[in-house]
């Protein structure tokens, strides 16, 4: 069945601590809160074109379009600052890395040429 009628062009869509769902709606220029029924709760804006979204603890919303990575404010909307600039960003994923090993100095040489 239909989820939501009102997401033209819904890129990423993640769901939020709250149950609700979080789209990054690119022909609206707007981060989209939906109930879990589907209804529009909040049109969060500020950036154009979304792309990616993810709740960051905080909760404001990190979203991504074809200029860079920006975080809006949950709230009032709008932008509270752009991570990063000057890159045209996709969808947002939580990784966790592992702690690296040490490598001895003697082999760094070797490994580095390995990966180039």
């Amino acid at each position: 069945g239909v989820f939501a009628t009102n997401v033209p062009f819904g890129e990423q869509m993640v769901q939020a601590a709250n149950g609700n769902i979080l789209v990054a709606e690119f022909t609206r220029n707007a981060i989209l809160e939906l109930r879990p029924d589907g209804s529009e709760l909040a049109a969060l804006t500020g950036v154009s074109g979304p792309r990616g979204v993810y709740e960051l603890a905080n909760g404001n919303i990190l979203t991504t379009n074809g200029t860079g990575v920006h975080e809006i404010d949950r709230v009032a909307g709008g932008i509270v600052s752009t991570k990063l600039s000057g890159v045209g960003a996709r969808y947002i994923q939580k990784v966790t890395l592992e702690t690296p090993t040490s490598v001895e100095p003697s082999t760094w040489g070797m490994i580095k040429a390995r990966w180039r």
